[in-house]
């Protein structure tokens, strides 16, 4: 009797130690497996989203410059035409055909000339598609005449008659006090009820006398849509502020500013924004210091609603006035659904081979007597 207990408990003894440190071998294996697995795939994340981010705005940046340049080279040609008289300023008709020219062929949805006098010619295509003439010279001033234009760029109809004078406009006093190409601030283009700019270039005789100034108009509706149509990761967002922390364009907000009255708008605060994405990110910039010191690509991340958000911010800058910066947002979540699932898949695994090991080394021990 007695023989057999101590028989007994030198075989459970022998079993255990033949057995634990197998099972816990296997467990340290697995615990460490798993913890690199994860460690890896959040360095993954990490990494991944830099990459994203740098690539996104570094393409955004391409592509509104090149938007950017179009009015410029417009500009310049308009610009050296009259200057070296091949083009008169004041042969309205030739400027009238030129610039349904260059609206017609989709170069450009807008282009004016106007003159220390207040005389006009413009041509501009509407939200509708509809190509108009915007005209006023001596004869009917001080009014102005919109005119409707068919397919050959004559004038159909007379659509309306109101009061107008280009020198009162932000873009003419801009380009005037300026001197030289610049861009003009913002303001609401009547026929659209969208938001533009102008790049406006004074032109001047060899003597220093102000002939006129080009406005080649450019509407940020075409940034909008650029944005809405970009894929950023699953759920990401773009969008682009001025200085002053004024939203400029968004992927996902249809409009940036509200409008004051009949003539007037005022741009909407990113940090004030609706979507609440764009609101945190603008808060999260305090971070950088003041917007006005950011000269190159910066990096960050924020929680928002217990997820973390990685953001980049690069600065757009064409030269003839235009300093905004460009911000990418793309939440945690759109890079971990396919890391957690191979996290999970891993350590099932690790977990199986624990369960397996541990079956094995059950029946092993049995067979110790």
């Amino acid at each position: 009797m007695s023989n057999s207990k101590i028989n007994t408990g030198k075989t459970v003894s022998l079993r255990l130690v033949l057995v634990v440190p197998f099972v816990l071998q296997i467990f340290a294996a697995v615990a460490v497996t798993g913890w690199l697995s994860i460690r890896n795939g959040q360095q993954a994340v990490n990494d991944v989203a830099t990459q994203l981010r740098s690539k996104t705005s570094s393409r955004i940046k391409q592509q509104i410059l090149s938007y950017l340049d179009e009015p410029n080279r417009i500009n310049e040609v308009i610009t050296a035409s009259i200057q070296s008289k091949q083009i008169n300023q004041t042969d309205y008709p030739v400027l009238e055909r030129y610039f349904w020219h260059l609206v017609h062929k989709d170069i450009v949805d807008f282009v004016k000339f106007s003159n220390p006098q207040g005389h006009e010619v413009g041509v501009e295509r509407t939200l509708e598609g509809k190509i108009i003439l915007k005209y006023k010279d001596q004869t009917i001033a001080p009014k102005r005449n919109v005119y409707s234009l068919d397919s050959q760029g004559k004038r159909i109809k007379l659509i309306k008659r109101q009061d107008y004078d280009s020198r009162t406009r932000p873009w003419y006093k801009a380009g005037v006090k300026a001197g030289k190409p610049t861009w003009s601030p913002f303001y609401r283009r009547r026929s659209t009820s969208s938001v533009a700019t102008a790049l406006v270039y004074p032109i001047y005789t060899k003597t220093g006398e102000l002939l006129g100034v080009i406005n080649t108009q450019f509407d940020l509706q075409k940034i909008h849509k650029f944005l809405k149509e970009l894929k950023i990761g699953r759920t990401g967002q773009t969008f682009i502020i001025d200085r002053s922390g004024n939203l400029v364009a968004s992927s996902i907000m249809r409009k940036t500013f509200v409008i004051k009255d009949k003539k007037n708008m005022e741009l909407i605060q990113a940090e004030k924004a609706e979507n609440p994405v764009i609101r945190a990110t603008a808060q999260s910039f305090q971070r950088l210091g003041d917007l006005s010191t950011i000269d190159s690509s910066q990096q960050l991340e924020f929680m928002l609603n217990g997820e973390r958000q990685f953001v980049q911010v690069l600065p757009l800058q064409d030269g003839r006035g235009i300093d905004w910066l460009i911000a990418v947002v793309v939440p945690e979540s759109d890079f971990m659904e396919r890391i957690n699932a191979n996290t999970r898949t891993t350590i099932m695994l690790c977990l199986g081979a624990l369960g397996l090991a541990s079956v094995v080394g059950f029946f092993t021990s049995r067979w110790i007597d």
